[in-house]
């Protein structure tokens, strides 16, 4: 199920002597948004064992979803790494509609912005790594070692370990042929801080060590990480 826009309705079936009124806090339909990836069709099948009527859709079915239902936004960044997939700020005519929405425009919008994700952090007094906006070979006011990454970044993709200044400018220079840089240019974080901000998240030994390495996700092998 690769093709965009398709719509997949799962309900499980039950004997109709077995059926029971529905609970008046039960939602009409619960769709979610998005491609149909294992979790998000695992996601709809959860809501139809809970007795919902659940449906995975793409962001062109929105005319079908109304009052009562509810839309659960899986929208992701863009696989070119410049924003996020068509149709986040479409979400709200859902929400004038009546849907009860659930990762709205502007939170999914922040939580992919990798430099959104930082303002709102700093303004909620939340310890985060210390951050820099990078474009045009500008260098952060902090000193290095510097993790480099798109502001829309993802699976682990394109981000960079610069130890000093001069690998961070030989970097920015590469970076210049990226559209997504070219775009948005780049999020740079403090290395040492990067590691203090994940590991104090946690006192479990386990979390820390995960916690450590999504700082830095520089093993190639797809991890994700908002920070």
């Amino acid at each position: 199920m690769t093709v965009a826009g398709i719509e997949v309705t799962i309900e499980r079936r039950e004997h109709a002597a077995a059926r029971s009124p529905r609970p008046a806090g039960r939602r009409r339909s619960v769709v979610i948004l998005g491609k149909p990836t294992e979790t998000n069709c695992a996601l709809a099948a959860a809501f139809a064992d809970l007795g919902q009527r659940a449906r995975l859709a793409g962001v062109t079915a929105l005319s079908r979803i109304g009052q009562g239902d509810l839309a659960i936004a899986r929208l992701d960044v863009l696989p070119t790494l410049d924003g996020v997939e068509p149709g986040i700020w479409r979400l709200t005519r859902l929400e004038r509609r009546g849907v009860h929405v659930m990762n709205g425009s502007v939170a999914l919008f922040a939580a992919h912005d990798k430099l959104s994700t930082a303002l709102f952090l700093g303004r909620a007094g939340v310890e985060q790594p210390r951050t820099a906006h990078l474009r045009d070979g500008s260098l952060p006011t902090f000193p290095p070692p510097y993790v480099v990454k798109p502001r829309f970044g993802s699976w682990g993709r394109d981000v960079y370990l610069c130890r000093d200044d001069a690998e961070l400018r030989a970097r920015l220079k590469r970076l210049r042929r990226r559209r997504w840089f070219r775009r948005h240019g780049a999020r740079s974080c403090s290395h040492s801080s990067s590691q203090r901000a994940a590991t104090s998240a946690s006192s479990s030994p386990e979390a820390a060590s995960s916690a450590r390495w999504n700082a830095v996700p520089d093993r190639g092998n797809g991890g994700r990480t908002s920070l």
